[in-house]
């Protein structure tokens, strides 16, 4: 009876074992930042497509004369040249908790440096608010990516966040890997709203004009 006793508590030990490194396999899956972003972006690639998700729920009360849709559909064009869908959905997908190639970034800088005149605004306010909220992300993505990572070396095109070595310097890790990451979905979030709404408004724009020929 006592040998049974011993080999339950034996077995009740192994279980235990197993639990705790089941325990924090889960754990380093949670943290991990590529899950989180994973995880932060599954409400977006399962939900359909609805004209509600296209745009604002607000109407379009005033339809926007001709003059204002050629000049914002020019705007658009511009605004879509400069920053390319690829590189928008790059950001979306990348972890940068990873080595990243540097080139993606600088285009985003190349866009905020080259946007900044009268001649870039939309004439449509509600566009236009959008837009500066759009190149507000793009400099806030900026800021963290140039803040939190440094080159791998002196002739590669590749930057990474500094390896760490200890539990603390795992957690700082993992949070500069998540805020870079936050911003970039932030990024692609007003990026793909503001190419929504002012598809829709320009359209809807363009079929009153017709409308009333």
């Amino acid at each position: 009876m006592q040998n049974r006793r011993r080999e339950m508590s034996s077995g009740d030990q192994i279980a235990l074992a197993s639990l705790g490194v089941a325990v924090v396999a889960v754990a380093a899956t949670l943290f991990n930042p590529q899950f989180q972003k994973w995880w932060r972006g599954r409400a977006l690639r399962s939900a359909p497509i609805t004209l509600g998700s296209i745009s604002p729920a607000k109407p379009l009360d005033i339809p926007l004369s001709p003059g204002v849709v050629k000049a914002d559909t020019k705007t658009l064009k511009d605004l879509q040249e400069a920053l390319p869908s690829s590189n928008i959905e790059w950001l979306h997908l990348n972890d940068f908790g990873n080595a990243f190639q540097y080139k993606m970034v600088e285009k985003i800088e190349s866009f905020n440096w080259r946007h900044k005149g009268p001649q870039h605004e939309f004439l449509d306010p509600e566009l236009e608010k959008m837009r500066l909220d759009l190149r507000n992300s793009t400099e806030n993505l900026i800021h963290l990516a140039n803040r939190y990572t440094s080159y791998v070396d002196h002739d590669s095109e590749f930057r990474r966040i500094p390896d760490q070595h200890n539990d603390k310097n795992d957690r700082i890790f993992l949070q500069k890997a998540a805020e870079i990451n936050d911003a970039a979905e932030d990024v692609w979030e007003k990026y793909r709203a503001i190419v929504r709404r002012a598809r829709l408004k320009l359209a809807l724009s363009d079929a009153e004009v017709e409308k009333e020929q």
